[in-house]
């Protein structure tokens, strides 16, 4: 009976570790300030579109047409409102919540990296 109690006891203390060091190293998100008069979306609109790219670049394979559609005609503080919507995502489920920028990174290659890049560099982020 003690056996077991030390036991449990041990799960717990390392059950309670490692939840204590998940919070403690767990990212927060930042939002970026937009200019909101120099947009044409408002935060509904980057929601959704941050929802579609979310949606197109999940699971196996990525929907580059689909990704380009809803990025297609954004106003830099466009993009600064559908970054800050993207907020903190799970690109996989053993990956800790990522930004949409890391997401980005982690799915495009080549030329289409090159032109996510150049798109988003307009409103000052780094690919």
């Amino acid at each position: 009976m003690k056996k077991y109690l030390i036991i449990a006891g041990v799960v717990l203390v390392v059950l309670l570790g490692g939840w204590v060091i998940i919070l403690m190293t767990r990212k927060k998100f930042t939002p970026i300030e937009a200019l909101t008069k120099d947009t044409t979306i408002d935060e509904n609109q980057a929601k959704n579109i941050a929802d579609g790219l979310e949606f197109a670049m999940s699971g196996a394979g990525t929907n580059e047409k689909k990704v380009f559609d809803l990025l297609t005609g954004l106003k830099p503080n466009d993009l600064v409102l559908v970054y800050n919507a993207f907020g903190l995502r799970k690109f996989a489920f053993w990956q800790a919540p990522t930004n949409l920028i890391t997401w980005f990174q982690n799915d495009y290659s080549g030329d289409e990296l090159d032109t996510i890049k150049l798109l988003w560099s307009s409103a000052g982020f780094i690919i």
